[in-house]
């Protein structure tokens, strides 16, 4: 640790190099509002739920070498993935990147990590993309409590998978604790602290966007991408 603390922080563009070099569905833009979070806070405590590769957990410890990154996954092996793989690939690339001294990882769901989750600091930032159903994200909310008030979080694949965007639907327009200030394509970026009336509609401007993004998948599965590039979507994968 004595070394990562030594080192100043890196310049954004060269971060995002670093970052697009591992496999992953985090965006330029994203990633780079992950680094803005980051700094928001000097010597951010941040928990990610969903580290798959490590292409979110290099940009968020690049961010500052002082952070601490808590991440959280349970690398299950499923249809597309063999998850010891994954979890070696993970501590490979964190190694590579030169931040491993700055992550602590926590190879369980996230449900059991916040069961278990003794640290009295406060978390500064949350990156949430774990599993994309309904009670997956629900849970995932459940950390907030360790959230400082004033801290964010950021869920990935938000208003793009149906289990995120319902999730979000059932909590953002009743809380009282937690607003969501903006998006940056899929990512959703909420701040810990009481909404005004006004904030607790703003989860319906994105609603247009996420029925666009549906139609997308729809028809990238039915092999129409032809006619989802005329919806300004030019990727074969899912939009994200």
């Amino acid at each position: 640790m004595m070394g990562s603390s030594m080192r100043h922080p890196i310049d954004s563009e060269d971060i995002w190099r670093r970052v697009d070099s591992v496999p992953g569905w985090l965006t330029r833009a994203q990633a780079l509002e992950l680094v803005r979070l980051v700094r928001l806070t000097p010597q951010a405590n941040v928990v990610e739920i969903g580290s798959h590769q490590g292409r979110s957990t290099l940009a968020l410890a690049l961010s500052d070498p002082r952070a601490h990154i808590t991440a959280v996954d349970p690398f299950i092996t499923a249809r597309l993935f063999n998850g010891p793989s994954v979890r070696a690939l993970l501590l490979d690339n964190l190694e590579t990147g030169g931040v491993l001294a700055q992550v602590t990882l926590l190879t369980m769901r996230s449900s059991e990590a916040l069961r278990s989750w003794t640290s009295t600091r406060p978390v500064d930032v949350l990156y949430i993309d774990g599993k994309h159903d309904v009670v997956s994200l629900l849970r995932d909310m459940r950390w907030r409590r360790h959230i400082r008030h004033g801290g964010c979080i950021a869920v990935h694949d938000a208003f793009s998978s149906i289990g995120v965007t319902l999730g979000l639907a059932m909590t953002l327009p009743f809380s009282r604790t937690v607003v969501l200030t903006h998006r940056v394509g899929s990512l959703a970026v909420l701040h810990v602290r009481r909404p005004q009336v006004g904030e607790r509609l703003r989860f319906l401007v994105h609603v247009p966007w996420f029925a666009r993004n549906v139609l997308i998948k729809i028809l990238l599965r039915l092999g129409r991408s032809t006619t989802a590039g005329r919806l300004g979507h030019t990727d074969r994968f899912d939009p994200y």
